[in-house]
């Protein structure tokens, strides 16, 4: 029952990591979960008539397991596997974004078996629950306590620090957060979280505007042979934002060009075109780089956060030249495309939009006079 609930865990955590798509232009989150407004209800509770998820069928698997296995005699589990039961039916939980009921098994376990050979990863994951319910300083605390000991293993020690990483980030406190990066990848024991840590890192020394750590750091996931592919990809385009040097540019173009030509990146390629552009601009190669942002929009599996920026990008470049008729029809096609309007970056281009609208109809009349 035990092994069967594992395999669903398993397969579930896969399809989360294979349906969640990341913002690269924004700080990655250290832990790749969505938070869904629809799935969550009310705190602990499930939605009646809500879909079977794999994360159901490993809760069931759990508490099947509890309920027919357990032997809770003289106020001790003797069963040894009910440990494992239990971190199921929290893990289960965790992923299905139902964070009370997922600490509360986390806790029962640690209350009535504090011996377990799971007691370290129980306070893990029981820390990173309390981060997922705004409750960061009690996290913080208990992970500082725990990484007192002198026992924990790297892969324990891995956990930890990103556990304290995600606990700080949600307090914006960046520099703390830092630090647990890096601790955190003196072990790589998962290779995914430290290729992820490696470039939340670099995304953190970028908010700092420290350009020369935010290079090394997306150098570091280049060098990383064990980092996955998308990864790797992104650090070489973060890298156009920091290289001025015309033999540099080239040699990063040059490299930019070959990752795309690459089958296995197309996923990638609306972002890939945008960062050439950017490269062309810095060349002053105008020509080169509106090509590039065109062909930036026009991919079938374009993402809508990609097409808004380079919308934006060909909207700004008119706008710089004066050409605002122009600017404004690329502005224009932004808003299709968004998704969050309350955004302070969207409310911004409004405003701008507004503002071209009255200087395109003056425009307007002046061509049509001009030519009466």
């Amino acid at each position: 029952v035990l092994y069967n609930g594992n395999v669903a865990l398993d397969k579930g955590i896969l399809e989360l990591n294979t349906d969640y798509e990341d913002n690269y232009w924004e700080v990655l989150p250290i832990e790749p979960l969505k938070i869904s407004e629809e799935v969550i209800d009310i705190p602990g509770e499930k939605i009646e008539n809500a879909p079977k998820t794999t994360f159901d069928t490993a809760e069931e698997k759990a508490v099947k397991a509890v309920q027919k296995h357990g032997m809770y005699i003289a106020g001790s589990e003797r069963n040894k596997q009910i440990d494992d039961a239990y971190m199921l039916l929290g893990k289960a939980r965790y992923y299905s974004q139902r964070f009370v009921p997922s600490l509360e098994a986390f806790e029962f376990t640690l209350k009535n078996n504090p011996n377990s050979d799971l007691n370290t990863e129980l306070r893990i994951w029981k820390a990173k629950t309390l981060v997922r319910l705004q409750n960061e300083e009690t996290a913080v605390d208990q992970l500082r306590l725990l990484l007192r000991k002198d026992n924990l293993t790297k892969e324990e020690l891995e956990q930890a620090h990103t556990a304290l990483a995600m606990a700080y980030v949600a307090l914006d406190s960046i520099p703390a957060a830092i630090e647990q990066l890096h601790l955190a990848l003196k072990s790589d024991v998962n290779n995914e979280q430290h290729a992820r840590n490696l470039f939340v890192l670099g995304q953190l020394y970028d908010l700092q505007k420290s350009n020369d750590s935010a290079q090394w750091a997306f150098n570091q996931v280049i060098e990383y042979k064990k980092a996955p592919r998308k990864y790797e990809v992104h650090a070489y385009l973060k890298k156009v934002k920091y290289i001025d040097n015309a033999i540099d540019l080239s040699q990063l173009k040059a490299k930019i060009k070959k990752i795309s030509k690459d089958p296995l990146n197309k996923p990638y390629e609306d972002e890939i075109h945008y960062h050439l552009a950017e490269i062309s601009f810095k060349e002053e190669n105008d020509t080169d780089a509106l090509k590039y942002l065109h062909q930036s929009v026009g991919f079938p599996q374009a993402k809508k956060y990609q097409k808004v920026l380079s919308y934006e990008r060909l909207g700004d470049y008119y706008f710089d030249k004066t050409d605002f008729v122009t600017a404004a029809v690329y502005y224009d096609s932004v808003r299709p495309h968004v998704e969050n309007s309350n955004t302070k970056h969207i409310k911004k281009l409004e405003r701008k939009i507004k503002n071209l609208e009255d200087v395109v109809f003056y425009e307007n009349m002046v061509k049509e006079n001009n030519s009466i």
